[in-house]
């Protein structure tokens, strides 16, 4: 029976990604479209902090305009508009920031107030962490956009005919067509234990540690967030993500002195409203892709923590993981 229910669930698989491969990218990026916000290098990261906040965004492209002296000499056939983009844009998000601030401010006790305004060009020579990203044109199919998973990519720029930038795919916009596409489907009904989607957690910390230790753990294993767990009995308390290093910018540096209980509970209290103080977001292994899938795009989180009825961390599912198990299926 589990021979034939692998079977299955890998036939399901199949059709699904069928499907998904031939949705045109029109119908993947987010409706209405918006105007794209973009940086130049020049920019400080306080004035790229400001602009993720006020945008309510996790990451922001960092375009540097081609000169003359980017331009190919030898006579040499010019490259295509997807190579021309990506030799020229660069991104940067709050994992990027922390890694840097923590390398710049923690670790080689550099001034606060003299790193906010440092150019965020800085951040994206060291950080090197997102690949440069393609760009594809609004006629390509989501088959193209996904096989740059492979690549470790996790957004795409989307061009009009004019070649302007016009939207961006990242990999909750692919969930959403995911979510779509399993409604009535064999496959949503199956668990996420039946499917074998769940991974390991390998880093926590405990609601005694630093703030300073939780970021420098993140910053160390290049990690996007950390499960919070009692020093008691292992249960899950909450998680402190990249994204909450915007607290620091906002009230100084004095909040590094705190538990890292403490930061977050000013953090969500600020930037959530006081009725999310420790926001828990988990799964079980008994729980269906679809309600998981739906889990994932309603909370506006790129992972679930799998718990048992203790609420004690089995391991994670996370929308790449989830689109690499669909996508990259053989």
């Amino acid at each position: 029976a589990s021979a034939r229910d692998t079977t299955m669930s890998h036939d399901s698989i199949h059709t699904l990604k069928q499907k998904l491969s031939s949705t045109p990218l029109s119908e993947v990026l987010p409706k209405p479209l918006k105007p794209l916000v973009t940086v130049s290098p020049n920019h400080t990261i306080q004035q790229v902090f400001e602009l993720l906040s006020e945008n309510k965004i996790r990451s922001v492209p960092v375009i540097r305009l081609i000169d003359n002296d980017d331009k190919k000499t030898d006579g040499s056939k010019e490259e295509d508009s997807s190579t021309m983009a990506s030799a020229r844009i660069q991104m940067v998000d709050c994992a990027d920031i922390l890694y840097y601030f923590v390398d710049c401010v923690i670790r080689n006790k550099g001034n606060f107030d003299e790193f906010m305004q440092q150019r965020v060009g800085d951040v994206t020579n060291f950080s090197g962490r997102n690949p440069p990203p393609a760009t594809l044109p609004l006629t390509d199919k989501l088959s193209v956009a996904s096989s740059y998973l492979r690549k470790g990519m996790k957004r795409v720029f989307v061009e009009d005919d004019k070649k302007e930038l016009i939207g961006i795919i990242t990999h909750t916009d692919m969930m959403r067509i995911v979510e779509k596409y399993l409604h009535n489907t064999e496959l949503g009904g199956k668990t996420i234990g039946e499917l074998k989607v769940q991974q390991k957690i390998h880093h926590f910390v405990d609601e005694t540690s630093n703030v300073v230790e939780a970021f420098e753990t993140i910053r160390d294993y290049k990690l996007e967030y950390l499960p919070i767990v009692s020093s008691v009995n292992g249960t899950i308390i909450s998680v402190i993500s990249v994204r909450d290093i915007k607290l620091l910018f906002v009230e100084g540096k004095d909040m590094l002195n705190l538990t890292v209980m403490d930061y977050i509970s000013q953090a969500r209290q600020m930037f959530s409203g006081a009725r999310e103080t420790f926001p828990i977001f988990f799964c079980k292994t008994d729980y269906p892709l679809l309600n998981t899938v739906q889990r994932l795009l309603k909370t506006h989180v790129h992972r679930l923590i799998v718990t048992d009825d203790k609420q004690q961390p089995l391991g994670e599912v996370t929308v790449r993981n989830l689109l690499e198990h669909i996508f990259l299926e053989d």
